[in-house]
């Protein structure tokens, strides 16, 4: 099936699948917000007054745009996480903050892993579900069964 959960009616749908795996899929715990980022741009990563992680995606993606975008930032939970001050990010206005500098290094990191992620559960997905559900549960998993063997 090519069409994608988070397209139309049934996005709501996708962000409950979508804030279960996220944790899942970056190994971590973090919580998923569907909001415009303090930053430019289509999500941002930040970790929160209580050591969360918190990822902010905004709330006009769908499809395609947002699987890759989710993953994305998902990839800097992963990778990136340890690394992040402390803020108060998620409280924020949306794009309040004119000042964010995006450390490129992270950035290729961060789309290598999405690219790596999304090329494993286009290849792994069941083709009954829609797309972007698909994906994710391929990922869920594939994490699930390598924690446990």
């Amino acid at each position: 099936m090519d069409t994608n959960l988070s397209e139309g009616s049934h996005s709501a749908l996708f962000w409950k699948l979508a804030t279960q795996a996220a944790p899942i899929i970056a190994g971590r715990k973090c919580k998923l917000l569907q909001r415009e980022p303090t930053a430019s741009g289509y999500g941002e990563t930040s970790v929160n007054m209580e050591g969360v992680p918190v990822v902010c995606i905004a709330p006009d993606l769908e499809g395609d745009n947002l699987i890759v975008a989710l993953l994305h930032e998902l990839a800097h939970v992963k990778h990136h996480a340890d690394n992040l001050r402390r803020s108060t990010t998620e409280l924020e206005p949306p794009r309040s903050d004119k000042t964010h500098k995006n450390r490129p290094e992270w950035e290729l990191e961060a789309d290598d892993q999405a690219l790596e992620w999304v090329r494993y559960g286009m290849a792994n997905r069941d083709q009954n579900l829609p797309k972007d559900a698909g994906i994710l549960l391929a990922l869920v998993e594939n994490q699930l069964t390598n924690k446990e063997g």
